[in-house]
């Protein structure tokens, strides 16, 4: 089934957008293998994408930190280091 093998390449490659489409795409499954199969390569997806967000979460709080300490280090005036010399 194409869907599966898609969904299993998706899986080994980490591709969050493909994830994403393949589980709003599940397809009528025949085989008890292939439910099988599914089941396991979903749970994995679901890995990846609860991973993908953790890392999402941390790079928005370093961002948020990040603006917080260049508004706070910010002058009101002209920059005190000479960059002319």
């Amino acid at each position: 089934m194409a869907w599966l093998r898609e969904l299993r390449i998706a899986v080994i490659e980490k591709d969050i957008e493909k994830l994403d489409i393949l589980t709003v795409e599940l397809p009528l499954l025949e085989t008890f293998q292939d439910k099988k199969d599914a089941l396991f390569l979903l749970g994995e997806a679901l890995v990846i994408l609860q991973n993908g967000r953790e890392d999402t979460k941390k790079a928005l709080t370093q961002l948020r930190k990040n603006i917080n300490f260049l508004n706070v280090t910010k002058e009101v005036g002209t920059s005190s280091i000479d960059f002319r010399t």
